[in-house]
């Protein structure tokens, strides 16, 4: 099983992609692959995150392990993710986490915000990281993680 999780920053994607982790047996849960690069330029490093993840997806995959993958990604690089996969023979189910944008830009994580992030946010909404054409929506405003983790449990059909 492949669930991927997508939306802008603040989301929810990480902590919702923890409790499916938790939730499905042998599950791995691959986000933050921005983290051994961050000196370098969001733009310039979006294609050696897509490649990090692949990666480690197919790692994972060949060890008979699910995934939950928590990233923002846009059309070209979800075509680009299931190309690269598809010798595994599974679909990757992808949600989106749409919160509106006056929830999406408060401290609703574990974390504050920092300025930069509520900007760009802002450019994430305007870019329409919140609606990207694919998958199945989600506006989880007035959800809990719990909440808009069962959602996307039953809609993968997971009843463990």
């Amino acid at each position: 099983m492949i669930i991927l999780i997508t939306g802008p920053i603040n989301a929810g994607k990480t902590t919702v992609g923890k409790i499916l982790q938790e939730r499905i047996p042998r599950t791995a849960l691959l986000e933050r692959f921005r983290q051994p690069i961050q000196w370098m330029s969001i733009e310039e490093s979006i294609p050696l995150n897509i490649a990090n993840m692949v990666g480690s997806a197919k790692i994972f995959l060949r060890h008979g392990l699910n995934l939950v993958i928590a990233y923002p990604v846009s059309l070209q690089e979800l075509r680009r993710i299931e190309a690269e996969l598809s010798e595994f023979g599974q679909d990757i189910q992808t949600f989106v986490l749409a919160p509106r944008l006056e929830v999406a830009t408060t401290d609703r994580g574990g974390r504050p915000l920092q300025p930069w992030e509520v900007e760009r946010i802002k450019e994430q909404y305007a870019e329409g990281y919140h609606r990207p054409g694919y998958g199945q929506v989600i506006d989880n405003s007035e959800q809990t993680p719990e909440e808009t983790a069962k959602v996307i449990l039953e809609a993968v059909g997971f009843t463990g």
